[in-house]
């Protein structure tokens, strides 16, 4: 199995995005990404993991449908969010871990084995060996960045891309 963990604020929901539609008054993910996340899904068969705060607001049958709505096909590959970790310091004070935490805690209770993995967010707190490709807050998934996280899942065999020519 290979997994893309999965951001939504400053991935699939950029700050040129957000400006846009502030002055309609909507709010949510930019429909020009979700090619960007299909094309990887596409060419990897992966599936997705969400580590964005969105894990913690809404149930994943709401993130699959909007995900949907926004452009994705049927069925969305979203199978699972990570867990939020939380750890008490030494003075009694309740602690967020990182995110990288909350991966590495999803990866060893993964019920399938994972062949490879790719995290995708805007910020950077990720363990030192966690494969990561960060996204530019400003402009959110483009079509670079999807070409990097291909390279890092691993395309899936040619003779299940479709027709050959």
């Amino acid at each position: 199995m290979k997994v893309l963990f999965l951001d939504i604020d400053g991935v699939l929901n950029s700050l040129q995005y957000v400006r846009r539609v502030k002055q309609a008054g909507t709010w949510g993910i930019d429909p020009n990404t979700i090619p960007h996340l299909q094309r990887i899904v596409d060419e990897t068969d992966c599936v997705l993991v969400l580590s964005s705060t969105w894990r913690l607001l809404h149930r994943m049958p709401y993130m699959r449908q909007l995900l949907q709505r926004k452009g994705m096909r049927y069925p969305v590959p979203l199978i699972d969010k990570t867990p939020s970790l939380q750890s008490q310091s030494e003075g009694g004070i309740w602690m967020q871990k990182v995110r990288g935490d909350e991966v590495a805690a999803w990866l060893e209770t993964a019920q399938n084995p994972v062949e490879s993995y790719v995290c995708l967010d805007d910020d950077g707190d990720f363990l030192p060996h966690q494969p990561l490709v960060q996204t530019n807050v400003e402009t959110g998934l483009t079509a670079d960045l999807a070409s990097r996280c291909i390279d890092i899942l691993g395309r899936k065999p040619l003779n299940t891309l479709g027709p050959q020519t």
